[in-house]
């Protein structure tokens, strides 16, 4: 298999926004429907993370997100980690990293294009985190991914 983990990763992420945007559901094992979470703050995390989902190649706020939860600032970030073991500013660049995947492996558009496309203000901050998240250049991640597709 030769899909990294971080890509692995991101494929899941995928799903669940899938499944998140879903009206088909139905409860399957009542264990999940009794989360220390109540509906309310369930209704909370949703409309932050859809507003991320939905924004997430726009310079986002933290004080946007706050508002979103009606929280402050501070109180936003410590709820945020809470429940999702990461900072705001780490789920949007992996969205971001995600969709720039998804147009490298799916487009011919130029990877500066993508670049901006995908919520990043310079080529160089592009190249350098998409590399740290993925190991490999956005150039190198496409022709890999080139070289797939012709075998």
């Amino acid at each position: 298999n030769t899909e990294t983990s971080f890509q692995r990763f991101m494929i899941i992420i995928e799903i669940l926004d899938r499944i998140s945007q879903s009206t088909e559901t139905e409860l399957i094992d009542n264990q999940f429907s009794e989360l220390p979470f109540s509906k309310k703050e369930a209704e909370r995390f949703n409309s932050v993370f859809s507003y991320i989902v939905e924004n997430f190649s726009t310079n986002i706020k933290l004080n946007d997100l706050a508002d979103i939860a009606h929280l402050t600032s501070t109180s936003f970030c410590r709820y945020f980690r809470q429940v999702t073991h990461k900072t705001p500013s780490a789920v949007i660049m992996e969205l971001r990293i995600r969709h720039a995947c998804n147009r490298l492996k799916t487009s011919d558009s130029p990877i500066n294009g993508i670049c901006f496309e995908s919520g990043f203000g310079n080529l160089s901050h592009f190249n350098k985190a998409f590399k740290q998240s993925t190991g490999v250049t956005p150039s190198r991640y496409r022709q890999m991914f080139r070289q797939t597709k012709e075998k």
